[in-house]
């Protein structure tokens, strides 16, 4: 029987997106926990592409030297 590639390739692909998203609802206790760790590992790799949204604030020695700085290259009145 001849299926064209097209089809496996599409067939796989929606196999492997049910699998990761549905499947540790239904699917027998080694194979939920698969998916399920799956699941998981994608998010952590999606989230960690993404810039964090607290940046970390400079530390007390260069907010001391940006004072310093600043108040040293005002004139003086």
């Amino acid at each position: 029987m001849y299926m064209p590639k097209k089809f496996l390739s599409t067939a796989l692909i929606f196999s492997a997106l049910f699998f990761v998203t549905v499947g540790d609802q239904f699917l027998p206790q080694p194979f939920n926990t698969y998916s399920y760790k799956t699941r998981q590992s994608i998010n952590n790799i999606i989230l960690g592409l993404a810039p964090n949204k607290e940046p970390k604030k400079p530390s007390a020695q260069r907010e001391k030297q940006m004072d310093s700085f600043i108040n040293h290259a005002q004139p003086s009145k």
